[in-house]
């Protein structure tokens, strides 16, 4: 577990800079492979520490929930 939300936590706060607005762009993330380790932790972090609305995708049923 630390490894992936060390990773998650790099994408988002340091790759991304999701806390800094984009001039004329929605706040909103779209996290590919949600149902993922990273990408579940990801979707988490975005959800808990910023305003953006986080859409997440998964690409089988079973992992939807």
């Amino acid at each position: 577990m630390p490894l992936t939300a060390i990773t998650a936590w790099e994408a988002l706060f340091h790759r991304l800079d999701v806390d800094k607005p984009v001039p004329g762009a929605a706040r909103a993330i779209l996290i590919v492979g949600g149902a993922g380790g990273a990408g579940f932790i990801a979707t988490q972090l975005a959800r808990q520490l910023t305003d953006l609305t986080v859409i997440s995708s998964a690409s089988r049923s079973e992992t939807e929930q």
